[in-house]
């Protein structure tokens, strides 16, 4: 199968903290404007595509019909957009790394 957006794999998993938008309408405390909340979430993240942090890879079938027998399936990558990556988490093991 083919993975679309030009899906980069990494050869570890990383750890990452992310900004997801929240559901609440709020001021922000440093610039003073209103907008929607920011929520920090921490994933693994396993590759990289063109703009996105991939944290799976889900199937898709390209196709305009909804029957099993026509269309390509290929693989999506879904994940976070790389603007929104707010700091890498070291994964355990991985100071030994460095020594290998």
């Amino acid at each position: 199968m083919k993975v679309e957006y030009n899906f980069k794999p990494y050869l570890q998993p990383k750890t990452a903290l992310y900004y997801q938008t929240g559901y609440d309408y709020v001021k922000d405390p440093e610039t003073g404007l209103f907008g929607w909340s920011k929520v920090v979430k921490e994933t693994i993240v396993i590759g990289e595509a063109d703009t996105i942090y991939v944290e799976c890879l889900k199937e898709y079938r390209n196709c305009d019909t909804w029957d099993k027998d026509y269309g390509k399936i290929s693989l999506l990558p879904i994940g976070f957009h790389k603007s929104r990556l707010l700091k890498w988490l070291p994964t355990p093991g991985q100071q030994l790394l460095l020594f290998d």
